[in-house]
């Protein structure tokens, strides 16, 4: 056993020991007031005792990574979607493969970190590989097969935001001018009037896509000019099989107040839909079907000029975009952020106060610059 002094000047021991179940040296470590004899006894004891459960502990056995992956995957088929099943699938496929078959405990915090550095991974997926990994192990500690979790000892760098990034990212949204001016090229050269209602309709509602993917008649009451979100659809595979299944979180559960002009793009949708849908949908491929998601971006991409529009070029649309618009539309009308939240169904306040902020910061510019051009002319 050995202390070293501390800078608040307690004293920490350490003790190297031989751990059985993991066969090399580990060391554990306790910190105490002094270094009295009385109190290198005590470190002693409490050092002697953690040596004693580190070894003594019974770990349930579990020959290789991908036993223990499986086991995962059975938990989670029961907590997530299937869309959200797949993609983590996929992005653990590449580590079942390569450490499949190793012993578990023999994958140790250095392995990991090196698997992850190694990748030439953008800073979003790397993270989310972490993430999904440091599930799977947690699993494990959890059930017994591990003492710890080897991710927690898992460093990864920073992402270092460039300007070019975050104004791109402050200004993922159309303005209500841009809006105006882009519906005004759909009307003049778009081909499909179906989408180009559904332009506007995601604009004025802030809905999902794939909440409107899923959106009935009987969720929309005229009367009171609400329409309630109970479902959205998720795609099982790359191809078009779209599944109607319950929204992504539960405060996507909500009413969603429209206006008069939204009833006019309803009746409009009414007069151009010449198949009524089954499943009683709103927005059809015009066979009564779901509408597809890529055909939609790739129609809004195709009538979109960042340079007509005021965008810079590297603005991609997507369905997304209106939704951040809607967003940025009630920022300018006045709407608290809490009240934004709730219409929108956002869980997380941050991407909206991103919007928020940046959407008040213009409002307060212009306001000075209307202020600046007032000028008093008196003798």
């Amino acid at each position: 056993m050995f202390y070293k002094e501390l800078d608040n000047g307690k004293y920490r021991y350490y003790q190297k020991y031989w751990n059985i179940r993991e066969e090399r040296w580990l060391q554990v470590s306790v910190t105490l007031k002094s270094k009295t004899r009385a109190v290198q006894a005590e470190a002693k004891r409490i050092l002697e005792d953690k040596i004693n459960k580190k070894n003594s502990v019974r770990l349930l056995q579990a020959e290789t990574v991908k036993e223990v992956y499986e086991e995962w995957l059975v938990i989670r088929k029961m907590e997530v979607k299937p869309s959200t099943l797949q993609t983590q699938m996929g992005i653990m496929n590449g580590f079942i493969k390569i450490f499949g078959n190793e012993k578990l405990t023999r994958i140790k915090s250095a392995t990991l970190q090196t698997y992850l550095l190694a990748k030439d991974w953008s800073y979003g997926y790397r993270n989310l590989v972490k993430v999904y990994l440091s599930s799977l192990f947690d699993y494990a500690k959890t059930v017994g097969y591990l003492i710890d979790n080897p991710m927690d000892r898992v460093v990864l760098p920073k992402h270092k935001v460039t300007q070019e990034e975050l104004e791109l990212k402050r200004e993922h949204y159309l303005s209500r001018n841009q809006i105006r001016l882009y519906l005004d090229i759909l009307k003049k050269e778009g081909k499909n009037p179906i989408f180009n209602i559904l332009v506007e309709f995601l604009y004025l509602t802030g809905l999902r896509i794939g909440e409107v993917q899923a959106l009935m008649w009987s969720d929309i009451d005229f009367e009171t000019k609400i329409l309630t979100v109970r479902h959205t659809v998720q795609r099982a595979n790359k191809k078009l099989d779209y599944r109607i299944t319950t929204p992504k979180t539960i405060h996507s559960y909500r009413k969603v107040y429209f206006n008069s002009r939204v009833v006019e793009l309803l009746d409009e949708l009414k007069h151009l839909t010449t198949v009524v849908s089954d499943k009683d949908l709103v927005f059809t491929n015009g066979r009564g079907d779901f509408f597809g998601l890529d055909a939609f971006n790739l129609y809004i991409q195709r009538y979109f000029d960042n340079q007509k529009i005021g965008k810079p070029d590297n603005f991609k649309l997507t369905s997304h975009v209106f939704r951040h618009s809607h967003v940025s539309l009630l920022a300018e009308l006045g709407f608290h952020v809490r009240e934004i939240m709730e219409r929108v169904g956002h869980s997380d306040e941050k991407t909206t106060i991103q919007i928020y902020t940046h959407v008040t910061e213009e409002m307060k510019q212009n306001s000075f610059e209307k202020l600046e051009s007032v000028a008093l002319q008196y003798e």
